[in-house]
């Protein structure tokens, strides 16, 4: 029962990050500063992630959550008092939490077996997926952001519920023994690199649906690409998986690249949707590549991992330098696909890897 609860919970943090984040994005807000709010996002979760856990994974989950929805809150009150809403101020926050909620998650899991397929990427962005249709639900029915906002507290208060319940048999201590092995040394630049192209990805492309519009945009999108993403990247992982790490990884990273080829089309409407669907098909390919190399003994240190964050902050920021200078995003988006799909290549193996 501990277990399940633990579970449940990160399935409505994660829900409850998914709707504020995607709540924020969904704003009028300038496109350059949507990309630097990124860049902070993926920064304060690098924090997050690299901070050492000195306590059991739900004592540092509660902290993040309380964390969490402090922000929250404080933001709904200040945005009632003001009669004007700042979600941006969120976006720091939410990110540490969610660094700090990440790791400890991810520790739980590798020390509990039966806990793990809870908290794995795909259920995680499941979760997602279900705050941002939340999003698109309330704007569908005419509901104001702080409405948004209430709904992000409650689901927060709910998790925090699950987890403050005395139990006798809690989930085990979050720092577990390393095992598997290291990805090989020149993965993780190339592995950075392709990172750093998808957070560019990520930045642009609500710039691309947002041309010339001054209000909210839609949230289903969004929602849409989590879902196809966490859905079908596992099915995906075991079609390939007799292909192996070396052939199958570089089939899924080939289908990823491709598919992130269609973000320039992403305009309102129908092509807005369309291109939601393909860049989920993206998401499943990353998602599949992530379970076969888990299922491949590779694993990724906090460093490493922290690492990618940066690398993801540093893509954002990029983009965000070149929306406030280059009048054409559609190119600068087409050099950072370049970037993305040359970083994702670099799983195929090399030709004397595959000699032996």
């Amino acid at each position: 029962m501990p277990r399940a609860r633990l579970g449940l919970a990160h399935a409505l943090a994660c829900a409850s990050w998914g709707a504020a984040a995607v709540l924020v994005a969904s704003q009028p807000i300038a496109p350059a500063s949507l990309a630097l709010g990124g860049a902070v996002a993926a920064g304060t979760a690098a924090i997050g992630v690299l901070l050492p856990l000195r306590a059991r994974a739900r004592s540092v989950v509660v902290g993040a959550l309380v964390l969490s929805l402090v922000a929250v809150v404080a933001v709904a009150v200040a945005s009632l008092l003001a009669g004007e809403l700042h979600t941006a101020v969120l976006v720091a926050p939410l990110a540490a939490a969610a660094g700090m909620h990440a790791r400890a998650m991810s520790a739980a899991g590798a020390a509990d077996p039966s806990l793990a397929p809870r908290v794995r990427l795909a259920p995680s962005l499941l979760g997602l997926a279900g705050g941002a249709a939340l999003v698109a639900a309330a704007a569908a029915l005419g509901q104001p952001a702080l409405v948004v906002l209430a709904v992000v507290a409650l689901l927060e208060l709910a998790a925090l519920a699950l987890l403050v319940r005395p139990a006798a048999d809690v989930e085990p201590e979050s720092a577990p023994a390393a095992t598997g092995s290291a990805p090989p040394a020149r993965l993780l630049p190339l592995l950075a690199v392709a990172v750093a192209g998808a957070a560019a990805v990520v930045a642009l492309r609500p710039a691309l649906s947002a041309l010339g519009a001054d209000e909210p945009q839609p949230a289903g999108p969004a929602a849409l690409t989590l879902a196809i993403g966490g859905l079908a990247g596992p099915p995906l992982a075991r079609l390939v998986a007799r292909l192996g790490l070396g052939r199958g990884g570089a089939l899924l990273a080939t289908l990823a690249g491709a598919a992130a080829l269609v973000a320039p089309i992403a305009r309102p409407g129908a092509l807005d949707v369309l291109s939601a669907a393909v860049l989920g098909i993206g998401l499943a390919a990353a998602v599949a590549l992530a379970e076969l190399a888990r299922r491949s003994g590779v694993t990724f240190a906090p460093r490493a991992v922290t690492l990618l964050l940066l690398a993801a902050a540093l893509g954002a920021a990029i983009a965000a330098l070149l929306l406030t200078s280059v009048p054409l995003p559609d190119v600068v988006l087409g050099a950072s696909i370049a970037c993305l799909v040359a970083g994702l290549g670099a799983w195929a193996p090399a030709p004397r890897e595959r000699v032996a």
